[in-house]
C-alpha cells in the first residue's frame, strides 16, 4: 500500500481538478459563429438499425486492419516503439489522467490490489499505455475481452502472467475475478450497447470506467465513422450516446466524476450535433 499511496500524491490532483471543474466552473458553451469545434467527414447519418448501418460499411474485423493493430503491438512489446493508439505508432505516449485516477481509486480500495476488465481492448492498447505504473499495486490482472480473431492472437502473442485475453465477459469474470470494468472506445462500436450497460449494471463489480466515449446532449443516434485513410480504410457504425442516458442504464452505480478525452477533439456531425468525446468513473452504490 506504501508505493500506492506515494502515487496517489501524485495522481489525485487531476481528480480533484476533474471534480472541481465539474462543481464550480459553469460549463462554456459553443458560440455558433466563432467556435472553435470542427465540422468533419468522418461522422456522417442518423440509421435506423445497426443492421442497416453495417450494410455501407467495411467492418472493424477485416484482416488489413487486425494485422495492423499486431503489427503495432507487437513493436511496442519488443521495445521498438513507445506507444500505440488505434493501430498508429507515437514517439511519446499521451496518458489519460481521468483514467489512470480510476484506476489508482480502484486499487486503493482494495489493498493495493487492480484486476480489469478491459473490454475490447484490442491487443493491449491501454495496458501497455500505462504499463509502467503497474508497479505501484500490489497486484495487478489485466483480462482482455475481444472479437475472435483478436482474441486468439493475443492469447497467442501477448499472454502472460498480468495480461490475458478472453473470448467473453464471463470467462473473465471467472477467471480474475475483476474490480474494474474498463470500456475505453469500445462501447459506440457494439451493435446492442443497452445489452452490455445492463449486464454491467447487474454484476457486482465495484468500478466502472468509460474512457473515449462519445456523448452529445440530444438523443442517442447511430451513424457512420469513416477512418480517415492515413491510418486504414475501414468504415463501421457508430453510436453518439446521450449522456444522461448512459447514466440512466447504470442504477447500481453512481457517478464519481467525469472527464474530457486526452486525444479525442470534440466535433460538429450532421450538421448540428455537437459531439464530445469524455470517459466517466462510477462506483457501485
Amino acid at each position: 500500500m506504501g508505493k500506492i499511496k506515494t502515487l496517489l500524491k501524485v495522481i489525485l490532483p487531476p481528480i480533484f481538478f476533474i471534480i472541481y471543474r465539474k462543481l464550480f466552473v459553469t460549463k462554456l458553451l459553443v458560440d455558433n459563429n466563432t467556435k472553435q469545434v470542427c465540422k468533419n467527414e468522418y461522422w456522417d447519418g442518423n440509421y435506423e438499425s445497426w443492421e442497416i448501418a453495417e450494410s455501407f460499411c467495411k467492418g472493424y474485423d477485416s484482416e488489413i486492419i487486425i494485422n495492423k493493430c499486431f503489427d503495432a503491438i507487437q513493436k511496442i512489446k519488443n521495445g521498438k516503439a513507445i506507444y500505440e493508439r488505434d493501430s498508429v505508432l507515437f514517439d511519446k505516449i499521451e496518458y489519460s489522467t481521468g483514467l489512470l485516477a480510476g484506476l489508482f481509486l480502484a486499487g486503493h480500495s482494495n489493498e493495493g490490489n487492480i484486476s480489469v476488465l478491459d473490454f475490447g481492448g484490442s491487443l493491449g492498447t491501454t495496458y501497455f499505455q500505462n504499463k509502467q505504473f503497474f508497479s505501484y499495486f500490489e497486484s495487478c490482472k489485466w483480462g482482455i475481452v475481444e472479437q475472435q480473431k483478436f482474441f486468439e492472437l493475443g492469447k497467442k502473442h501477448f499472454q502472460n502472467e498480468e495480461l490475458m485475453f478472453f473470448e467473453n465477459i464471463d470467462h473473465c469474470f471467472s477467471e480474475i475475478n475483476p474490480t474494474v470494468f474498463l470500456i475505453s472506445s469500445s462501447l459506440q462500436y457494439i451493435s446492442n450497447p443497452i445489452q452490455l450497460l445492463q449486464q454491467i449494471n447487474n454484476s457486482t463489480i465495484r468500478y466502472i470506467i468509460f474512457d473515449r466515449i462519445p456523448f452529445s446532449e440530444k438523443d442517442t443516434i447511430l451513424t457512420i465513422q469513416t477512418v480517415p485513410p492515413v491510418i486504414y480504410e475501414a468504415s463501421y457504425p457508430c453510436w453518439v450516446f446521450n449522456y444522461n442516458w448512459v447514466i440512466t442504464q447504470l442504477t447500481n452505480y453512481k457517478e464519481l466524476y467525469d472527464f474530457p478525452s486526452f486525444c479525442d477533439s470534440d466535433q460538429i456531425i450532421n450538421g448540428d450535433i455537437l459531439v464530445q468525446w469524455k470517459g466517466l468513473v462510477l462506483e457501485l452504490k
